[in-house]
This record gives C-alpha cells, structure tokens and sequence, in this order.
C-alpha cells in the first residue's frame, strides 16, 4: 500500500510575485509558496524583517542547515546574534581566529551567506570543510567565489564533490560577524501539479505537496493508492519549467500501531503490542513522567517526575508535589513568591507559601523571615519558629521585669493582684494566693485582713471584672494599664 506524506525537490526557480489573496501563510501567483515569518505580508515578505528560526534568505524560502557553532580559540558569550536570524545583531571579538560550523547532516554544499557590522572585511574569508567522523582532514574550498548582496552581506560558493558537515570560517571576517546561514536549499515541489495511478479515500496526490510533513495518516495529510486494485501504483509530480534539483526527500507515514518495518508487515513485541519502534520493533525503554515503560500509561506520583519518574521534586515545591514532565511545583512554592518555577526567594518580612504571609510583629527580625532563612525547607520550618517562639518569650520576660519596675514606681504593693477601685478599699493577696479566676469561682478569703474582714463568693461579672463583697475590682494583670482605673492598695495589716 504505497504512499507518501511529503515530497521535497531542492533546486533554482524563478520567483513569481502573488497576483492572487492567498490563504493566510501563503503567498505567490498560486499560493505556492509558504510562509517562514511570523508574518508576512502578501508579498511573502517578513513584516518584521526576521525570519522563523531555520530559514533565511529570499523572502525566508531557504533552509537552513546549521546544528552548531563553536570557536575553538575564543571564549564566545553567546552565539545568538549569529543564530537569530537578525542581520543587525552582532557580535565583535577581535580575539576569535576561526569559526567552526557544525551541520545536522552531511550534505552536497553549495553555498553559506556571512553578514559583517565592518563593511571592510565582508570579503575576507576562507573556507575550509571537515568531516566529523574523519579526524583530522581538511578539505579546501574548490573555486571560492564571492557574491556580494550588500555592503555588509556575502554568499560564499565552492564547487565540492563530496558531502560534509562542518564547515571552518577563517579571515578577518570572523571578528566582525553578524549572521552565518548554510544553504539546504528550498522546497521546488510545494503545490505543484500532481497525480497518482489510484485513490485510497481522500487521501488525494496533492497531499504530498501541501507543506504539511505530519506523518500521522489520520490528520489527513498523506496521499494513498488502492492496494486491492492498483498493481503497479505510481505517483507523479510535474513542474511548470526545467528545474535543476539538487536533492530530494519523500516523508513516509509511520505503520498502524502495532506493526514496524519498511512494509508494516512484523509485529511489535508482546511487551508493547501497540507502541514499538517503526524502525527495529524494540519496544520504549523509558517514559518521561510515567514510571510503566514500555507501555507509558502510569503517571509519576505526586513528590516525582522525570524520565521513569527518577527525580525527586524540589523542597522548594509546597507539599513536594509537582508537574510530572518538568519538575515545575503543582501547589505553589515554599518560600519562594513565583510559581510554579520557585525560584525568587521571599523578601525579608515574609515567608510560607508563595511568600503569602508577613511575619508576626513582635518578631520582625527573627532568622525565619530573614533574607537567607526564609524559604521553609522541610524541617527547617520547624528550626524557624522554635527561633521565633524564643523570640516571643525573651519579649514576654523583658515584659514582666518592666511591669515589676512600673509597679514600684507607682508605689502599688508587690504583693497586689487584684487592685481597688474608686474609693473602696483593696485587697492584699500574697503571690502564693493569687490563683487565675477562669469564670465562676468561690475562694475563702478570710485569711486575708483588710478594714472590712470577710468571707464572700467571687465571681467574674459580663464585663470580666471580679466582684468581691460587692465591690468590683478587676484581677491583676489583666488590664493593659491599670494605674489609670485602680488606686494603689493601701497598707494592710494581715490577720495573724
């Protein structure tokens, strides 16, 4: 059962401006030709003047070969000005002696476009090539030829008869670089007429030249012959002119599930019936975010994620819990004010989840809401507000000692807890008497001598006050200031 899902044809055509309104992504006198900008105008040109990372050239319709690059004799910051498609973004060093220029496949060069910031040296290049699997051989640039676009742009041909995949840039050019693109050439074949001997459904010939290279036979953009009824299937296409192609390359759709090989006749493995490899049968080792390879139906658990769920996620994540794939935190960050990736630590004053919640006032400063000990890490929250709570106390008994000092300064008897008020008279209670009221008691306080000796219930009234014989007084301690509402007690002689 033949069929094809792309075909590509590398070669030279005459560009034919759009005469028509075309689908948007499209442009050319039959829509012909697709887009390589984020947009473009009817035209085909780039709106923003950048091309799709991958392309370049004439309105974008060029492709790119370039894996890598790398400058063995110079330390580079980056090599994104020479990568991003942006003839004004470059990177000057008068340090670098050569450039090397790693490709993702061995190919039939023809040629490589330089754009330089320093017009003076846009011609000042030499090439050479390499093969990665053959160490140490260099191959020259046959016939090195020069074409200048602009004063600051160059495509650099050679006649070569082999393929490669590296190529090395030296000259003084190389210290002045602002793009470097490898032609893999463009797609001749895109919406040209096609045909096919039979069709399977609507799997139509012209599927194999929409642009579209999905190989999954179900989202409908793969040509298919009849099998039942086509002995000798043939698929044709045509061009409107001579074309001189340079290569080609036809996309195949995978085999149904369940089956591998070049004619999806052998069987996956019984381990995984339905997934194994189109090219060998081996059945999937290794799942990202499941933990039951080969089948990859079990997600990891929430504290896990990675390939066969082998990473632990991080303490910066609350609970540990986080996304399966990537390792981002599901339920927020400890310590850390920007979910799901945790990684800006909380001001000092804050602390907890999302750096949601400010630290108590009486502990501005305690080590769990500065700067370094803020982020909550397991246990270490524990450490934090047992220094928090030692901070409380410290304030509480700095507290009392300067109550005790009021107390003297404003003559009120060190034995007082429970003060008088307006005109009645107080009441003495030795620290060892002095027992809380909580609610409702009756306490025998005729051991104590005042100028009213007597046995009465106390009580606590509506307004939390006691009431004694009476008379209301109020418990020491429980008022904030109680040197504005109660008089001192007055000397008492108690009962022998």
């Amino acid at each position: 059962m033949p069929w094809i899902t792309a075909f590509f044809l590398v070669g030279f055509v005459r560009v034919i401006e759009s005469q028509e309104k075309c689908n948007s992504g499209w442009f050319g006198e039959r829509c012909q030709f697709q887009c390589h900008c984020s947009s473009c105008d009817p035209t085909g040109q780039c709106k923003e003047n950048k091309c799709a990372v991958g392309w370049f050239g004439y309105k974008c319709q060029y492709r790119d070969l370039i894996s890598s690059i790398a400058t063995p004799n110079a330390s580079v910051v980056s090599y994104s000005p020479w990568l991003d498609g942006d003839d004004l973004t470059c990177y000057v060093n008068e340090a670098i002696k050569n450039v090397v220029v790693t490709l993702w496949k061995q190919v039939n060069f023809q040629w490589i476009r330089l754009a330089v910031s320093d017009p003076n040296v846009v011609d000042k290049f030499n090439l050479h090539f390499e093969k990665v699997d053959i160490l140490n051989k260099r191959y020259e640039c046959s016939r090195q030829r020069f074409h200048l676009l602009n004063s600051r742009v160059v495509e650099i041909r050679c006649d070569m008869d082999e393929l490669f995949d590296r190529i090395v840039l030296e000259g003084e050019g190389v210290t002045s670089l602002c793009s470097i693109n490898v032609n893999g050439g463009r797609n001749v074949a895109m919406k040209q007429p096609t045909e096919q001997t039979s069709t399977n459904g609507t799997n139509v010939a012209s599927n194999a030249v929409d642009g579209n290279s999905d190989s999954n036979f179900n989202h409908g953009s793969c040509t298919l012959t009849n099998n039942e009824t086509d002995t000798s299937p043939t698929w044709t296409l045509t061009f409107d002119e001579p074309m001189i192609v340079n290569s080609f390359e036809i996309i195949t759709r995978d085999c149904q599930p369940g089956y591998w090989d070049l004619d999806c006749k052998k069987t996956c493995d019984t381990r995984c019936p339905t997934s194994c490899s189109v090219v060998d049968g081996s059945c999937t080792t290794r799942c990202l975010g499941y933990t039951d390879a080969p089948l990859c139906t079990k997600e990891c658990p929430p504290n896990k994620w990675g390939v066969n769920c082998r990473e632990n996620c991080s303490d910066r994540c609350a609970n540990r819990f986080c996304n399966n794939l990537d390792g981002s935190c599901t339920s927020g960050c400890n310590g850390y004010s920007d979910p799901p990736y945790c990684t800006q630590a909380c001001t000092n004053g804050r602390y907890g989840l999302n750096c949601a919640s400010p630290c108590i006032e009486t502990c501005p400063d305690c080590e769990s809401c500065m700067e370094e000990d803020n982020k909550l890490k397991g246990t270490y929250f524990g450490i934090g507000f047992g220094v928090c709570a030692v901070c409380i106390l410290v304030i509480l008994i700095f507290g009392v000692i300067y109550i005790k000092v009021i107390h003297r300064r404003y003559n009120i008897c060190k034995q007082c807890v429970i003060w008088c008020t307006g005109d009645h008279d107080g009441v003495e209670v030795k620290p060892t008497d002095a027992e809380p009221i909580n609610g409702s008691a009756n306490v025998d306080i005729g051991s104590l001598s005042t100028d009213r000796t007597t046995t009465t219930n106390i009580s606590t009234s509506a307004s939390g006050r006691s009431i004694i014989d009476g008379y209301d007084v109020l418990q020491g301690g429980v008022n904030s200031d109680p040197y504005d509402m109660y008089r001192p007690c007055p000397p008492i002689q108690r009962s022998t």
